[in-house]
């Protein structure tokens, strides 16, 4: 039978809680175990885990398998240490100071490891900041000439609507026709009167033309009496 230390499930709904537990290998998850070796909290921050060293020493010396979870926990807590100590062959009291001094250490470990942590949620927000005043100043930047453009369209307005005023002057086109509609009026107007003036030209000719006539008229009739007279002083002189 192959035995294995692995963590057993128990506990209530989004509550884990883990018991280490020395189990055969084929058995399922929550089957039977053979001995319980401890347990583990994973919502503690204090005291999480605790061991029974002896009895997992003992199982291990067996020749168990430890899974990688509970192998890291052996770790943690130092029993991985103290076994190799123990199979250097070191007493008690040497075990137990070089184990004081390794506590020490990974306290330190801790200690630095949080600083680190804590430098770099640090500079996650400052970083996070900075990103946020170069956008805020990009975005300042871009509304800034979206602001001017505003500003600037309702001093533009009164201009085009000046102009869309003057075209209506460009559209009294009507009134200037009436204006030169007015001489062409006039001179309408005036035409008759001008009539009488052509009409006394027109009639002064027909009385020089008249006048010539008569007077070519009077000629004739003069040459006729004329050439009467000498007809008549003919036959005379013939009788």
């Amino acid at each position: 039978m192959a035995v294995k230390l692995r963590l057993k499930r128990i506990g209530r709904r989004k509550r884990p809680f883990y018991r280490i537990v020395a189990i055969d290998s084929r058995s399922r998850r929550d089957g039977a175990e053979i001995e319980r070796l401890g347990w583990y909290d994973p919502l503690r921050t204090d005291v999480a885990v605790e061991l029974q060293e002896e009895r997992i020493i003992h199982w291990l010396k067996q020749g168990a398998q430890p899974s990688e979870t509970v192998n890291n926990l052996l770790k943690e807590m130092g029993l991985k240490y103290k076994i190799h100590l123990m199979a250097e062959g070191k007493s008690e009291e040497q075990i137990a100071s070089l184990l004081t001094e390794w506590q020490l250490r990974q306290e330190e470990i801790r200690s630095r490891q949080l600083e680190k942590k804590e430098a770099r949620k640090k500079a996650d927000a400052k970083a996070k900041e900075t990103d946020a005043t170069k956008s805020a100043s990009v975005a300042a930047k871009i509304e800034e000439p979206a602001e001017a453009a505003a500003e600037e369209t309702p001093a533009d307005e009164p201009e085009v609507e000046v102009a869309v005023e003057e075209t209506p002057a460009v559209e009294e086109a009507p009134s200037e026709e009436v204006v030169t509609e007015e001489p062409a009026e006039a001179a309408a107007e005036e035409t008759p009167a001008d009539e009488p003036e052509v009409e006394v030209a027109e009639e002064t000719i027909n009385e020089s033309e008249k006048s010539e006539v008569q007077s070519d008229a009077d000629d004739e009739s003069a040459d006729a009496e004329d050439s009467e007279e000498d007809s008549d002083e003919v036959t005379e002189e013939s009788s």
